[in-house]
């Protein structure tokens, strides 16, 4: 599978079929701060910086590479009292917004034609 976008507008490509197994944890050269209950991340050479909104602001505090998308999305769907599908189809979409920023590492997932590990 192939998404296009990023930031700088690379290919996203995803090794194997199931997202919801994928463990994201953010880039180590990413540094980030919450202020007002919303997240700035930011590389602290590069020139972006990234305001997430609360619910985005508290995924990505779950990106700690030890939660899975399935385990966020179980409890996300249970504290928003949303569909499990729903929170999983969320968890993923972000998730892949964030790799395509670079901002998150995820194994099995590609931008650009280079894979970022954990």
């Amino acid at each position: 599978m192939t998404v296009h976008g990023g930031a700088d507008g690379a290919n996203l490509s995803i090794v194997g079929g199931r997202h919801d197994a994928k463990v994201p944890t953010r880039a180590p050269e990413v540094a980030w701060v919450l202020v007002d209950g919303e997240v700035v991340a930011f590389e602290p050479q590069g020139p972006a910086v990234y305001l997430l909104s609360s619910t985005g602001g508290l995924i990505w505090q779950c990106f700690d590479g030890t939660t899975s998308v399935s385990d966020l999305a179980t409890d996300l769907a249970e504290v928003f009292v949303i569909p499990l599908d729903e929170a999983v189809r969320g968890v993923e979409a972000f998730m892949l917004e964030m790799v395509g920023f670079r901002l998150l590492a995820v194994d099995g997932i590609e931008v650009g034609g280079h894979e970022y590990r954990a």
